[in-house]
């Protein structure tokens, strides 16, 4: 016979599974929608950012994203969604760490992306929670 304390863990696994399909499926169905078209415009390698953080912003994935950060209130503060999607197009750029972000900073198209707004690698470092071993 199953404990109160199985039933329960049996249950929020059945849940977390539930979920983890349903969001599977609606990433699915948001990828299929995404048109990508050929030019021969010349563009830069931070041109298709702006394009897929649009995208992001509008998929079922942002709300889960901006629900989990937590509240940034300062008089300076860009907010964490923000935050959160300047990492985002720091990753689909190419960088791999918070100590190479000052060079991906300085980039214009960047810059014009987020309105000349873009977080030094300080306040970055106040965001992205350390690891403790």
């Amino acid at each position: 016979m199953e404990t109160a304390r199985e039933n329960i863990a049996k249950t929020t696994r059945q849940l977390r599974r539930q979920a983890h399909q349903k969001m599977q499926k609606e990433t699915l169905r948001f990828a299929r929608k995404l048109k990508l078209e050929i030019t021969d415009e010349d563009l830069t390698s931070t041109a298709g950012i702006g394009p897929l953080l649009e995208q992001f912003q509008k998929s079922p994935l942002s709300q889960p994203l901006a629900e989990s950060l937590p509240l940034r209130t300062g008089p300076r503060s860009l907010g964490s969604f923000r935050i959160a999607l300047v990492l985002l197009a720091g990753f689909l750029r190419g960088f791999d760490s918070i100590s190479d972000w000052e060079e991906f900073r300085r980039d214009l198209h960047f810059k014009a992306l987020f309105n000349d707004q873009v977080p030094a690698s300080r306040t970055l470092y106040i965001v992205v929670p350390t690891r403790q071993d």
